[in-house]
């Protein structure tokens, strides 16, 4: 039995070096291994200290690309222009354009004849007239070749000109100015210069003859046709008529404008004759001092209250707009303005009916 344990015991100490002996080679290979592992951790460390170290190293500047310079235009020469109106424009010679406006703006066809002052909106129109007669007498009969000519210049004493008279019609120049005010296009202040030159209009007047112009007939005409040529909008027209119906005084700017004396002689030339052909009727049926113009336009005084402007171009018979009566008719009848009526003064007279009208 002690034998036995002895062998035993052998045993266990053969089995124990040999099992020794057999991990020893597996403990060097993984001592190998691991020295092995820490070399390429080395290695790997200094690869990454290197590359670390070269992205510190500053690198050379690129170049920046060069920016072209900006393309400039090249500058445009000046061209001759001529504008639609002139380029449309009938003429009486064979070569079209032969008299054209050279670089002139477009034109509006109400504004034909006037001209722009550089730099300003200030618009001047030259016109006139001349008129001459030349009265050549092939064979003179008579002392006084000239005694026929109202109106002459001594004739040339060169040769072969003494049966030969010139007259000089009664002539004329004028400027006429125009200047826009305000904001709106349509408010412009106007003026008009004209003279007059050879020649005598009031020597065959006959209105001065017979005794039916009691002042200057050229004053006259051409104060007449200034006031015909007055462009205003209806707004504006009423604040000519609120300045009479306030006594002569602009009810907007508070300036006395007329006298107030004046202003009744103003209301009674309007009531007889502001609507031509039609004023008896007016006054008949209206009863307000009213003037009207072949453009269209009605205005209506009511004296101490205001005034009535209208604008309706269609004109009847005698030259008054239509609808412009019916608009003035209307209001007036409400509002009980008719100055031969009672009511207008508050005495509730009822209107006739019927034929009363």
């Amino acid at each position: 039995m002690k034998n036995c344990n002895i062998v035993s015991l052998i045993f266990l100490f053969w089995m124990s070096a040999t099992t020794t002996l057999a991990h020893t080679p597996d403990l060097e290979q993984l001592k190998t291994k691991l020295q092995q592992l820490e070399q390429m951790m080395q290695d790997l460390k200094k690869q990454i200290a290197s590359a670390e170290a070269n992205e510190n190293i500053p690198q050379p500047p690129t170049s920046a690309k060069a920016v072209p310079p900006p393309k400039v235009p090249p500058p445009e020469l000046p061209t001759t222009y001529i504008d639609e109106l002139t380029r449309t424009r009938e003429v009486a010679n064979q070569d079209s354009d032969g008299a054209a406006r050279l670089d002139a703006e477009d034109v509006d066809p109400s504004l034909r004849g006037f001209f722009r002052l550089p730099g300003t909106g200030t618009l001047i129109k030259f016109a006139g007239f001349v008129k001459t007669d030349l009265f050549v007498d092939a064979n003179q009969a008579g002392g006084y070749y000239g005694a026929y000519v109202p109106s002459s210049f001594p004739s040339s004493s060169q040769p072969h000109t003494v049966n030969a008279t010139v007259s000089m019609r009664a002539s004329r120049f004028s400027t006429e100015f125009r200047q826009p005010v305000g904001d709106d296009a349509s408010d412009t202040a106007k003026a008009y210069l004209e003279y007059d030159f050879f020649g005598n209009y009031d020597r065959t007047s006959l209105r001065l003859k017979y005794d039916r112009m009691h002042s200057d007939p050229g004053e006259a005409v051409d104060i007449y046709t200034k006031q015909c040529s007055v462009g205003v909008n209806v707004k504006q027209l009423a604040e000519m008529g609120a300045t009479l119906a306030n006594n002569g005084v602009n009810p907007t700017t508070h300036e006395k404008v007329m006298k107030a004396t004046k202003v009744p002689f103003v209301l009674a030339a309007m009531t007889m004759a502001g609507l031509y052909d039609g004023s008896g009727g007016w006054a008949w049926h209206v009863g307000l001092p009213a003037k009207s113009g072949v453009g269209g336009a009605i205005l209506a005084i009511v004296p101490g209250k205001g005034a009535i402007a209208v604008f309706a171009p269609p004109l009847d018979e005698k030259g008054n707009s239509v609808k412009a009566q019916q608009v003035i008719t209307y209001v007036s009848r409400k509002l009980n303005y008719n100055l031969f009526s009672p009511n207008s003064v508050g005495l509730g007279v009822s209107r006739p009916k019927g034929g009363g009208e």
